[in-house]
């Protein structure tokens, strides 16, 4: 759990276009959706959910700061 954790953060954090672009705040939140419903698809006994908080508080944290950042920069 924790090494998903450190992985989807530094995803998130590092993704950018084939231009170097960032990705927009609504295309970040629907790659968390889908690798969580990946997880929960492929695994068993998987029963996160990468958007909860209490689960992934570092996570959360991190993709919350990325996201008021991109809105500070109008990204």
């Amino acid at each position: 759990k924790d090494t998903i954790e450190l992985q989807v953060i530094q995803f998130l954090c590092g993704v950018t276009t084939l231009k170097g672009n960032h990705y927009s705040q609504t295309s970040l939140k629907n790659a968390l959706f889908a690798i969580s419903r990946h997880l929960q698809d492929i695994k068993p006994g998987w029963r996160y959910n990468l958007h909860n908080k209490v689960d992934f508080p570092d996570l959360y944290a991190h993709f919350d700061s990325l996201l008021k950042d991109m809105k500070k920069k109008c990204i």
